[in-house]
Order: structure tokens, then C-alpha cells, then sequence
């Protein structure tokens, strides 16, 4: 079963995603923004990207500075 990251950001809105871990890196599978679904074909992959990245920042204790 996968794992879910749950945070706030600056602007107030409540982000929850479902990921799984596959070969040490994450692959989100589920956004959600404010309790509304986020379709996948809606989210750019750039942004995936950048939020796999920040996830398995946490997930695997790395350091991050953007």
C-alpha cells in the first residue's frame, strides 16, 4: 500500500498526495488541493517533478534549497 505526504503551504491551501516508492524514488499517485481531486492530465509534469522531489526530500531525509 502506498504512503500519503500531507502539508500546508504558504498561501494557505492543504495539499495531500499519494505516492509510492519505486527503486528509491517517489512517484505521486494521487493530488489533492483543498479536499478537490486534481486530475493528473491537469498537472503539469514539471510540477510532479518538483513535488516527487520535495516529498522524497522528506521521505528520505535530504536537504533541499530552492
Amino acid at each position: 500500500e502506498g504512503m500519503t505526504n500531507h502539508y500546508i503551504d504558504s498561501l494557505g491551501r492543504r495539499w495531500y498526495f499519494a505516492f509510492d516508492l519505486w527503486d528509491g524514488e517517489v512517484e505521486i499517485t494521487d493530488v489533492h488541493l483543498n479536499g478537490e481531486q486534481i486530475p493528473g492530465e491537469m498537472i503539469a509534469e514539471e510540477w510532479i517533478k518538483k513535488q516527487e522531489g520535495r516529498i522524497e526530500c522528506a521521505v528520505f531525509g535530504y536537504q533541499a534549497h530552492s
